[in-house]
């Protein structure tokens, strides 16, 4: 600590890993736009598909919509969940992952 702080400016950078720490930035930034992109396509077709005579449509798609929105909510926070949860057995684990579709 003591000789970062006599140190000048320029000589910081080599206490600091750049490349690191831009690989990090980039990666946030890179699935924020890859999140936002992938949000917009699904509520632009969403909206496409539900709005024009929605009673209609929604009697026929919307239960199938549903099914498979709360299917997919629940398969990642349940199951992706799952592999970093310290607290289950790797025994419980293998046994969801063997008895999958």
């Amino acid at each position: 600590i003591f000789s970062i702080w006599q140190a000048n400016a320029g000589d910081l950078i080599e206490y600091i890993n750049t490349g690191k720490a831009l690989a990090i930035i980039s990666g946030i930034f890179v699935s924020v736009a890859v999140a936002f992109i992938v949000g917009s396509s699904v509520m632009y077709i969403t909206r496409i598909i539900f709005s024009f005579k929605y009673k209609r449509t929604f009697k026929f798609f919307g239960a199938l919509w549903g099914g498979f929105a709360l299917t997919a909510m629940t398969y990642f926070i349940v199951f992706k969940g799952l592999k970093n949860s310290p607290i289950v057995a790797t025994d419980f684990l293998n046994l969801v992952e063997s008895n999958m579709l």
